[in-house]
């Protein structure tokens, strides 16, 4: 006789079992940077510790280089507000990209949801030179040229505010990258590099190089590098980097992703992975970030209105 309890049991199962082993949902993080370039690394880096935190995600990074991350920006921001797309954004390149487009609408169709990671900006030295302080850059700047990243990148920003806070005009000399403007200054032709500090660390670890300041208000993580504040320089220059979604992501959604970024900053091997190459992981909500943001575009507009910078980049 045949047992119809168990083999509905069985059937049951059966049918259920294809739900349980569902595959994830995939999610895409975009980002400006071409394929291996520092933008792309540190996406890539975070997307396992991403889908660590987020059960169920699948985490895909999409590289949409173009006009020094507006391509990138655009392709978030035109994505259907439901999770699937989110995009790696850095700042103050972000409002950067705005003020130089003329154009704040960007901002208002991207929605912050917070960062993971800051990296101060370094002005560093040929450890073969004689420069040693700020103030031994302050007496040469004007004369000899001084190596920084491409106009409107974060060490060219900050660059232009440290010759208002000075009163020195700088010979500034641009690269296209911070390896670049790392090489340049290593091999002495220039006299000082200015460049984010990961980008500066294999420099001063193998001391080719030598720090004259890092643009922070206090040593935070990096006691052994000297500070702007300082030398009497009250300027902080800091890039954070983060996630954004399109504008408009449910409250729900927003709220899940912000709370799996929190979990992946806190992650010990997320701190270990960025341990020594002067980033800081870092989290702040989405909020507070956009607040930050504001003031940020303020000040990169104030430059811009004294002095426009060229804004003929092929890539992000």
């Amino acid at each position: 006789m045949i047992r119809r309890r168990p083999l509905l049991a069985g059937m049951m199962a059966g049918a259920c079992a294809p739900a349980l082993a569902a595959p994830p949902r995939q999610m895409t993080l975009v980002t400006g940077g071409a394929a291996d370039s520092p933008a792309d690394i540190a996406a890539r880096s975070f997307a396992p510790f991403l889908e660590r935190h987020l059960p169920r995600i699948r985490v895909e990074v999409e590289n949409r280089p173009g006009a020094a991350g507006v391509v990138a920006y655009r392709r978030v921001a035109s994505a259907p507000a439901d999770g699937t797309v989110l995009g790696w954004v850095s700042t103050p390149a972000l409002p950067a990209r705005c003020i130089e487009l003329g154009d704040r609408s960007l901002m208002r169709r991207l929605l912050l949801l917070g960062t993971v990671a800051k990296e101060p900006i370094a002005i560093v030295a040929p450890a073969t030179e004689s420069l040693r302080t700020m103030a031994d850059l302050m007496r040469v700047a004007a004369s000899e040229p001084v190596a920084v990243t491409a106009p409107g990148s974060p060490a060219y920003l900050a660059a232009l505010r440290l010759q208002h806070i000075t009163g020195v005009p700088f010979d500034l000399l641009t690269f296209p990258t911070g390896t670049a403007v790392r090489q340049a200054t290593a091999s002495g032709n220039v006299a000082a590099g200015i460049l984010p500090l990961s980008e500066a660390a294999a420099g001063l670890r193998e001391e080719h190089l030598v720090p004259l300041g890092v643009a922070s208000l206090k040593a935070e993580a990096f006691p052994d590098w000297p500070t702007l504040v300082d030398q009497g320089i009250r300027l902080s220059a800091w890039i954070y980097r983060g996630v954004a979604a399109p504008s408009g992501l449910p409250a729900a959604r927003v709220a899940r992703i912000g709370a799996a970024l929190q979990s992946a900053v806190a992650d010990p091997e997320f701190q270990a992975q960025s341990d020594g190459d002067g980033i800081l992981p870092y989290y702040i909500s989405g909020q507070d970030w956009a607040e930050r943001i504001a003031a940020e575009e303020a000040e990169i507009a104030r430059l811009w209105s004294i002095r426009p910078w060229r804004t003929d980049r092929a890539t992000g």
